[in-house]
């Protein structure tokens, strides 16, 4: 199970990672629409809990490096939706903080391409 995980998110993840740094401006203005919206922060949040409470009960992080990536992924994912479920004020205040940085979008979408790369190589 954690192998067909690792790829969902890796294709997943690599796609995304490409388009945030092929094309930051409109990455920078997308995430700042989002954060604009309270309603639209609060089903990020429900649907990013929804996603890390599915993928938590079937990874055993004791098995190997991958399901133990894939575990951190998935309490990443819950924190940060309930945090998007508690407080949507202050998380869109931080986006728009980190959308003003345009070194911090090419970071993000560095990290993302590299992480998309080990959890492709890792599960073929």
């Amino acid at each position: 199970m954690p192998v067909i995980f690792a790829q969902i998110f890796g294709l997943t993840f690599l796609i995304t990672g490409f388009s945030i740094v092929l094309d930051r401006k409109s990455t920078s203005i997308t995430i700042n629409r989002i954060a604009e919206n309270s309603g639209l922060m609060w089903t990020l949040g429900f649907f990013s809990v929804l996603l890390g409470a599915t993928i938590f009960p079937f990874i055993n992080p004791m098995r190997d490096t991958l399901s133990l990536v894939l575990y951190i992924f998935s309490v990443v994912a819950i924190f940060k939706g309930i945090f998007l479920l508690w407080m949507p004020g202050h998380v869109s205040k931080f986006y728009e903080k980190m959308m003003k940085n345009h070194n911090m979008i090419l970071i993000s979408g560095t990290l993302c391409i590299i992480l998309s790369v080990y959890l492709l190589l890792a599960s073929f």
